[in-house]
């Protein structure tokens, strides 16, 4: 997505995974969340992002009216491990707010 996204003159300004299994997050939270970006776009495993987002929820700046996710966390399921009523704004596939 990155690659496409820079081919049509657009900036990529920080490309990040995070593992699955983590002890708490911090660490790839912060840095995702260091960026002044205009959006945000995520995607990957299900479980390994909610307890992500839930550590940026917490400890940073981040703001889920700037995020747009895939469809695999867009699913009310995966929405519901972090709680849609702290999502206020995050865009995806079918997502009601």
């Amino acid at each position: 997505m990155a690659d496409a996204w820079e081919a049509q003159g657009g900036e990529v300004v920080l490309d990040l995974s995070w593992p699955e299994v983590a002890a708490s997050w911090l660490r790839q939270a912060t840095r995702f969340a260091a960026s002044e970006a205009d959006l945000w776009i995520m995607f990957g495993p299900q479980l390994g992002w909610a307890q992500m987002t839930r550590r940026l929820l917490w400890s940073t700046p981040w703001e889920p009216g700037r995020t747009l996710v895939s469809a695999q966390l867009a699913d009310p399921r995966v929405l519901d491990l972090v709680g849609l009523h702290n999502l206020k704004g995050i865009a995806g596939p079918g997502i009601q707010l």
